[in-house]
């Protein structure tokens, strides 16, 4: 699906956000191999012959606002933290040491 065919898919929206987890390969090839949900070796290989670094979806932000994430080293709930403190205009400000 494009990045346009995806927004036009909300329009009623003042604001879409495209989060992009970025995590170093050694720490996906960790979480493959330790989820319950296990991949082969042949898929891996070919999800990862996706460049990381394309900075396609930053660049275009055709009717939404880009915000990536290494999530390298962050457990699921630190990830939605980062995510949440980076759109308050959504979320709200985050309370007072968090």
């Amino acid at each position: 699906m494009t990045t346009c065919a995806s927004r036009d898919l909300v329009p009623e929206a003042d604001e879409v956000y495209m989060v992009q987890l970025l995590v170093e390969r050694d720490e996906r090839q960790r979480r493959r191999l330790t989820r319950a949900k296990q991949t082969t070796q042949e898929w891996r290989d070919r999800v990862d012959l996706a460049d990381t670094g394309d900075a396609t979806i930053a660049a275009d932000q055709d009717g939404y606002r880009y915000l990536g994430v290494d999530n390298t080293g962050l457990t699921p709930e630190q990830t939605v933290a980062v995510i949440k403190r980076a759109i308050p205009a959504i979320y709200g400000s985050p309370p007072p040491g968090f």
